[in-house]
């Protein structure tokens, strides 16, 4: 979050930019823009709460079970590093655990300062001799990198 500072310095005033991080408590954790959801295919509408604590909001977005597309996240607090996962630099830079990849299902854990984020995408396999329009990798990291802008990260 980005805010305009004014103050008076030598007798003239002054506007500065600052950037604040915003308070967890705060944010909306489900609060993603929609038309970045439908460019994952997912239907603002279809947004399910209720699964994990409020210390850990869940976010949940699908259809019915085992629907394609599903996006499904949640966020807590500062947690412990799992040595047996894989890391991957994501494209924007941040490393983040591999629980699960491929092309169809990807979860990425991204574990920044007091910030856990968990974050699964799924999508249709696509038909034989087609190709996915977008794979569940790019889904996760682009999810990855809203909820970062989101949390002030």
């Amino acid at each position: 979050m980005v805010s305009e500072v004014t103050h008076t310095q030598n007798g003239e005033t002054v506007t500065e930019t600052v950037n604040e991080v915003p308070n967890s408590e705060d944010i909306d954790p489900c609060g993603l823009d929609e038309s970045f959801l439908r460019e994952l295919s997912i239907d603002p509408a279809d947004l399910l709460r209720g699964r994990g604590s409020s210390a850990s909001p869940t976010c949940t977005w699908e259809k019915g079970p085992y629907s394609e597309p599903t996006l499904y996240y949640w966020v807590e607090g500062e947690t412990p590093a799992n040595p047996s996962n894989e890391i991957r630099v994501l494209d924007s830079g941040v490393t983040a655990e591999v629980f699960v990849e491929s092309d169809v299902s990807t979860r990425y854990i991204l574990r920044a300062d007091d910030l856990t984020l968990n974050v699964s995408y799924s999508v249709d396999a696509p038909e034989p001799g087609q190709s996915l329009e977008l794979t569940a990798q790019e889904g996760v990291a682009a999810t990855i990198d809203q909820l970062l802008q989101m949390y002030g990260r």
